[in-house]
């Protein structure tokens, strides 16, 4: 193999790497959710249901807080169930 193959087939290697490395800390920084939210946002509409927040349990299964309308559910998602905890009126968040 000549010299400069080698030289070009690193390099490309470490240019794929490094892709692979940008991508992994930009979903690490940003989420996938915000990235899709940010995909199908679309300007002058008004969302009725939105995720406000969410927490990893643990490697199967996390809690998410919908609101839908005026109404908040915490949902807990787990690898192949789905159970509502909680259901309770929207409440305004109180800024300190």
């Amino acid at each position: 193999m000549e010299t400069t193959s080698l030289f070009t087939t690193v390099l490309a290697l470490a240019f794929v790497l490094g892709l692979i490395g940008l991508i992994n800390v930009g979903l690490k920084r940003f989420g996938p959710e915000k990235i899709f939210y940010a995909l199908q946002k679309k300007k002058g509409s008004v969302r009725r249901l939105s995720i406000e927040e969410t927490l990893v349990i643990d490697a199967r299964r996390r809690i998410v807080l919908v609101k839908c309308d005026k109404t908040e559910h915490l949902i807990l998602l787990g690898a192949t169930t789905e159970q509502v905890i909680a259901k309770s009126a929207a409440t305004k968040k109180a800024h300190a």
